[in-house]
């Protein structure tokens, strides 16, 4: 079974199951193909594919900002002179493995983690 917040990327996936259940579908992920998840890509990222448009258009249609884009599990939280672009492949892979552990639980039904933003908040 899936138990959110395992880790950072899976608390993170958490916020993002509960946007994406919340302002886009709660069966969202029936869209999404594991064969072609890939977070770091913008037309394979989970969101991307939940909503059917580039991640782009996505970001500007639901009005999130870059700081929920990286809380909802969407976008990389690294930043500075010494981030690598293998960082952030690497943040991407884990991201990816987040979202894919995620969605198997959600077609399994097994899923526990938060399903709506309000669940998703800290306690």
């Amino acid at each position: 079974m899936f138990h959110s917040p395992a880790s950072s990327f899976d608390a993170r996936v958490a916020q993002g199951v509960a946007f994406l259940n919340d302002h886009i579908n709660p069966n969202w992920w029936q869209k999404v193909s594991l064969l072609t998840l890939d977070v770091g890509k913008h037309c394979s990222c989970p969101f991307a594919q939940a909503t059917g448009v580039d991640y782009d258009l996505a970001v500007t249609r639901c009005h999130i900002t870059i700081d929920q884009e990286i809380d909802y599990g969407f976008f990389h939280s690294l930043f500075g002179d010494d981030v690598t672009q293998e960082d952030i492949l690497r943040h991407y892979t884990q991201l990816t493995k987040a979202w894919s552990r995620a969605i198997i639980a959600l077609e399994a039904g097994t899923y526990i983690g938060a399903i709506t933003a309000k669940e998703a908040l800290p306690a």
